[in-house]
């Protein structure tokens, strides 16, 4: 791929006039069998390997020979303050460092260990930076996700009531804001006309995306809760579900599609049965961590230690107050 490139038309210019310094540093990197970069000059164009690539994604492959600020705009605060430490000379290095990246057409999170040297020149003085990089996001999130279903599995047993279940839930989401930057759960009442916010964490208590009470219309495919659009939304006229769990995800009444359609763009009620708001564009979650997060929710609101008359429906995607027997 660097052969390719016509180096005599960009600043760097035609590579028989490269200092030695340079050419050393690029002969390493690219013999090296971890993710390596040289970012050389003032600018710190970048140079990079084969092992790099995926941490760069669609930005490759016109990040090569480009200035590193314009290839992460997107964190250039966090890093660029660190490239200009190596520039003075000083070595740097963080492990498991956040940077969300805009790599995959969307902002992801991401983790990386780094370690930043300087390069000398020929002159003695810091010709560039070579990073070494390790990401580290699949381990971080792992660890992070796990930890929030331990919460969950240990309030599961707990719970009283379905309120209790579902503040304690949503207790566990606010400790976790990057995969669940927000949730909702909600419960219907014994008319089956409204369901009740019974909790909810990342949103204000007047937040559109988190109405107190959700009123619900009757006509719906069997199985669905259907939901009214707000009065003050602009949307389409008709039915607008929860989504029925059994449903193809890609269904029309989908939870989704839905509520934004209905007027609330940042939130959706799950569609595989539980009450749990968990949509961002902006902080895609999961879908390991949301499966696993219903499952839990579910236990507490259908199980543990609620009793038997207010235990969950599991025919519909909210909680139901059903009548106590006879």
């Amino acid at each position: 791929m660097m052969r390719d490139i016509a180096w005599s038309d960009t600043p760097l210019g035609p590579v028989a006039g490269w200092p030695q310094s340079l050419r050393t540093a690029l002969s390493m990197m690219l013999e090296a069998r971890f993710a390596m970069v040289v970012a050389w000059g003032p600018e710190f164009r970048f140079f990079y390997n084969d092992r790099y690539v995926p941490v760069l994604g669609t930005k490759h492959p016109r990040s090569l020979g480009a200035p590193a600020a314009e290839i992460f705009p997107e964190i250039w605060e966090l890093i660029g303050p660190e490239f200009q430490r190596v520039a003075r000379g000083e070595s740097f290095g963080l492990d498991d460092w956040y940077l969300p990246l805009a790599r995959s057409g969307y902002r992801e999170n991401c983790w990386f260990t780094v370690s930043y040297s300087p390069i000398r020149d020929e002159t003695g003085g810091v010709g560039g930076l070579l990073a070494v990089v390790a990401e580290t996001t699949g381990r971080v999130e792992s660890e992070r996700r796990l930890a929030t279903l331990r919460e969950l599995a240990g309030h599961a047993a707990e719970a009283r009531t379905p309120d209790q279940a579902a503040r304690s839930a949503v207790q566990a989401f606010a400790r976790n804001p990057i995969d669940v930057p927000f949730a909702v759960l909600y419960a219907i009442d014994d008319d089956g006309r409204t369901a009740r916010r019974l909790a909810h964490s990342g949103l204000s208590d007047d937040h559109p995306a988190a109405p107190a009470e959700l009123p619900l219309i009757a006509t719906a495919p069997a199985g669905n809760h259907p939901v009214a659009p707000p009065p003050t939304a602009s949307a389409p006229t008709g039915d607008y579900h929860t989504g029925d769990p059994s449903a193809d995800p890609t269904a029309g009444n989908q939870p989704v599609a839905a509520l934004r359609t209905a007027g609330w763009p940042l939130a959706a009620v799950a569609a595989t049965g539980v009450p749990i708001v968990l949509d961002d564009p902006n902080h895609p979650v999961s879908m390991a961590i949301k499966q696993l997060a219903e499952q839990h929710v579910a236990t507490a609101l259908a199980g543990g230690g609620i009793p038997d008359s207010l235990r969950r429906d599991r025919r519909g995607g909210f909680l139901r107050r059903k009548a106590p027997t006879t």
